[in-house]
């Protein structure tokens, strides 16, 4: 198994308004790129799908307001592969906080190398733009 990680997001937002954008009723399927929307339920062991329900996963972890994660299936992926895990980091930095998302459990590096280019396309760059733009529905 091999990690993709190195990722972050420094925005001048509040970490509360961050925390939001991840978590909130309005979001994230208000700022994820790509079609399909996303369904979330926002309690441990509820489900988390995007893009029409491919990827999808478990809800494994909230901490507010410092982490999120969830595991994340592709379903393209034989079903004996475990799932991967998401891991959204959020750490306070005065009126400009930090977001550090990583992916761990890639079955091998050749899928790694195939999402690396995603997490900035679908899911760090509309979460700027969005945060910069829109006033964030609180959880």
């Amino acid at each position: 198994m091999t990690d993709q990680g190195g990722k972050q997001l420094t925005v001048a937002t509040p970490l509360d308004r961050v925390w939001a954008a991840l978590t909130g009723p309005a979001a994230p399927g208000a700022w994820v790129g790509g079609a399909g929307g996303v369904a979330f339920d926002r309690r441990v062991g509820g489900a988390y799908q995007v893009f029409g329900g491919a990827p999808a996963g478990v809800l494994r972890s909230l901490r507010y307001p410092a982490e999120l994660e969830y595991a994340w299936r592709p379903d393209e992926w034989e079903p004996e592969r475990p799932d991967s895990v998401v891991r959204w980091a959020c750490a306070p930095d005065g009126d400009r906080p930090t977001v550090c998302p990583a992916q761990l459990g890639y079955p091998n590096e050749a899928e790694r190398d195939r999402y690396a280019d995603d997490w900035d396309r679908y899911w760090l760059e509309p979460l700027q733009v969005w945060l910069e733009a829109e006033v964030v529905e609180e959880a």
